[in-house]
């Protein structure tokens, strides 16, 4: 069995912030978790292939990714990394504007699961568009590194960080 991490731009970290602020931060977020999906050309050759990429659960059965993420392959599971619990996604819709050389641009999946996630929470859709000057958050699963390295390394960790200054304090501020 191989195993392979999504060269998805989770980002960069700080080098002055100690990564397990970052860690700690992405535990706020429990409704964005790993998905495992099979290489299926490796699969017709006989071998076990996993790519990982993040998800968000956005409703009981509902999922949303990037496009990359599930586009070639198969299979695609939601993973609690608490519960060790396994949620195949039964069915994955693909934004139809989506080009594969393109990450980024109509880069989205949805995604059933006919198993309930079973969350208390999920996040809102967001439906403004007065973005400016916002702190925005990204939380996920991903190739990481710092702005010295560059990204380097994937090691399943579920990390958060924000656009703010980066003396600031929201690492350690709720935004739940």
């Amino acid at each position: 069995m191989v195993l392979l991490a999504d060269a998805t731009l989770a980002g960069t970290r700080d080098p002055d912030t100690p990564d397990h602020k970052y860690v700690e931060f992405g535990k706020q977020f429990p409704f964005v978790r790993r998905i495992r999906v099979n290489d299926e050309a490796a699969a017709k050759k006989g071998e076990v292939v996993y790519w990982y990429g993040s998800a968000v659960l956005i409703q009981p059965h509902w999922m949303v990714t990037a496009a990359h993420v599930v586009e070639n392959g198969g299979k695609p599971v939601i993973l609690d990394e608490d519960t060790k619990a396994e949620y195949p996604i039964a069915w994955f819709l693909v934004h139809p504007d989506f080009k594969s050389n393109n990450h980024g641009y109509c880069d989205i999946a949805l995604g059933y699961s006919e198993k309930d996630f079973g969350l208390n929470f999920y996040p809102g859709l967001y439906k403004n568009s007065d973005e400016v000057d916002k702190l925005v958050t990204i939380a996920g699963f991903g190739v990481i590194g710092t702005f010295h390295t560059g990204l380097r390394e994937s090691d399943g960790k579920r990390r958060a960080g924000s656009n703010k200054d980066r003396k600031s304090t929201r690492l350690n501020s709720s935004h739940t």
